[in-house]
This record gives structure tokens, C-alpha cells and sequence, in this order.
């Protein structure tokens, strides 16, 4: 085996045509550096840069003092609102409002007024018809009379007589009979009820006083009432 140096290949093949004449190999150029990043957007106003004109502030934070407020920054007013001014109208409302309330009670003192006033006919007219329905009787409305004073089987003493009704219309009667001894000192006293009696009509009454000891007394017709 031979240590020879093997055969260059021939000509064209597996090796480059030289350049022409006059050529330059290119150089290498970098590719230009990456763009900076974007600012970070601006703080609340609190120790950071000032935001660049026209940026929009954020919202509910005054800028620091002595701060200039950028471009189209609203600058806030401090304190509330003054009050609208007051009109005449309210005065008149209120006037109006006071005048109402005036004349409603002026009616409810009326109205109440006329109410007790309806009340208090009522209560006389009732009371009237109640003394003259159940009252003492006059003594020109009736007639009365005691036709015996005695005493029963068990001595208690008994007062009989009749009334006559002489009104001029229909009533009920309430005939009480008093017992008096013979020193006129009343023991006892008892009543018997008469209903209606027509005018002109007359009633038999009956009267026992129980408790009465005395063996001598007198019947007397003490009162006469009306029983309806």
C-alpha cells in the first residue's frame, strides 16, 4: 500500500470558481437594538414623576400641592355647593299650608261644637220623658184612695185602696203606702204597682209591710209615681 497523496479531483468539480475582478466579500452588519420599553404610567400623584401633558388624571385624587395641573385636568373646588336661593314661592306655600290647617280646625270646633250640643238636647229630651213617664205623678193626674188598714193571717199589715187615672192618657202607676204608729212615727213603708191604666179607668192596689210589730198603726199614701 502506497502512502501517496491521493489525486486532486479535476477541474469543476468540488471546488469554487473565483471571484471576478474587482470583488469585495459583503460585510457583516449588526441588526439594530431593540426599541426602549414604554414608560411605566404615572403614579396617583404621590411621589412620582408628573404625568406628560394630556394624559388623563386619575380619577378622585387631587393633584400634591403646589402641583400645576396639567392640560385638561378639572381642577376640584373644595366645600359644598352653595344653596339655591329661596324663592317666595315656599313662603306661600307655607302660608297656604297654615291657612288650611286654621280653617279645618275652626270646622272640628263646629262640628264638635254642634255634636255636644245635639248630645246634651238628647240627654234633656230623654230625661224629660223619663219624668214624665216614671216620675213623681202631679196630683192632678190621679186619684187616690185608701179603703182599709188591717192585717193579714200572718199580722203583717195591709193597706188596700183604689187608684184613679185622670192624666188625660194611658199611664202606669207606683202607689207607695207608708205605716206610722200612733205617735206618727213611720215603721215601714211598701209599694204596689198599677199598669196601664186608660184615663178615666180605675185599679184596685194591695200594700203589706213585713217586719212591723206595732198591733196599732195607720195606713197613708205616701207617693204616687208614674210606671210608664
Amino acid at each position: 500500500m502506497s502512502d501517496a497523496p491521493p489525486p486532486p479531483p479535476p477541474d469543476g468539480f468540488g471546488q469554487e470558481p473565483p471571484p471576478p475582478p474587482g470583488y469585495e466579500p459583503p460585510q457583516y452588519i449588526a441588526p439594530p437594538p431593540p426599541p426602549p420599553p414604554p414608560p411605566p404610567p404615572p403614579s396617583s400623584g404621590f411621589g412620582g414623576p408628573p404625568p406628560p401633558p394630556g394624559y388623563p388624571p386619575q380619577g378622585g385624587y387631587a393633584p400634591q400641592p403646589g402641583y400645576p395641573p396639567q392640560p385638561g385636568y378639572p381642577q376640584q373646588q373644595g366645600g359644598f355647593p352653595p344653596p339655591a336661593p329661596t324663592s317666595g314661592s315656599g313662603l306661600k306655600t307655607a302660608l297656604i299650608i297654615i291657612g288650611v290647617i286654621v280653617v279645618l280646625g275652626i270646622v272640628a270646633v263646629g262640628v264638635a261644637a254642634f255634636a255636644v250640643g245635639r248630645t246634651v238636647d238628647n240627654v234633656v229630651t230623654v230625661g224629660r220623658d223619663i219624668a214624665r213617664d216614671y216620675g213623681t205623678a202631679p196630683a192632678s193626674a190621679y186619684q187616690v184612695e185608701i179603703t182599709k188598714c188591717t192585717t193579714d193571717d200572718t199580722g203583717s199589715p195591709v193597706a188596700t185602696g183604689t187608684i184613679k187615672n185622670v192624666s188625660g192618657k194611658t199611664h202606669g202607676f207606683r202607689i207607695t203606702v207608708g205605716f206610722y204608729d200612733d205617735n206618727d212615727k213611720k215603721l215601714n213603708e211598701s209599694l204596689d204597682l198599677v199598669n196601664s191604666l186608660r184615663d178615666g179607668s180605675s185599679s184596685d192596689f194591695a200594700v203589706t209591710s213585713f217586719g212591723v210589730s206595732s198591733e196599732s198603726f195607720v195606713c197613708r199614701v205616701d207617693n204616687v209615681s208614674f210606671n210608664g
